[in-house]
């Protein structure tokens, strides 16, 4: 709860302090690449454990890749709006820190279904719902309206998770 709290802060502080165009594009890309990055990490992860996994929650994880194409469409949509211009895939960038939080969420997402739905799933799901209703709250008119739809998505990301290790970490070792 505290992490979620802090992430939640973060962005409310961000979005209530002047900023600049280009420093307003740096986060949106930032936003935009983590909805980006999701879609083949949760398509590979889904190829990996989907065997192990209880019918609902392979269609409940195939919808999210789905749901995170989406996030990844409007938020670019929104950067083109800003920079008045279409932009590419290979232009979406993030920042360092998110990079070295999705490195440590894919390796020990790995390890089995139960760390895949702790890290992935709950986990990234779970603060990512924090910083997008805090924009709700908080952001451009323009940054509102995607995350309408993005943070709901993002609590029932979140919902995944929390069912699949109330379903599958049965064990003290898991």
């Amino acid at each position: 709860a505290e992490n979620k709290r802090m992430h939640a802060e973060l962005a409310r502080e961000f979005y209530s302090k002047p900023r600049t165009k280009e420093v307003n594009i740096t986060w949106l890309m930032d936003r935009c690449y983590r909805e980006l990055d999701a879609i083949p990490n949760f398509s590979h992860t889904l190829s990996i454990f989907y065997s192990q996994l209880d019918r609902d929650l392979v269609q409940m994880l195939a919808k999210q890749v789905l749901d995170e194409c989406r996030h990844y469409h409007l938020l670019a949509s929104v950067i083109e709006n800003m920079l008045g211009r279409p932009i590419t895939t290979a232009e979406i960038k993030p920042l360092p820190a998110t990079l070295k939080q999705n490195d440590t969420m894919t390796k020990y997402g790995k390890q089995n279904v139960v760390t895949m739905f702790a890290c992935r799933g709950y986990g990234a799901e779970y603060l990512s719902a924090a910083v997008n209703w805090a924009l709700l709250e908080c952001a451009e008119p323009e940054v509102q309206e995607p995350y309408k739809v993005i943070a709901r998505d993002e609590e029932f990301h979140a919902r995944i998770g929390r069912i699949g290790l109330e379903r599958y970490a049965t064990t003290p070792e898991l």
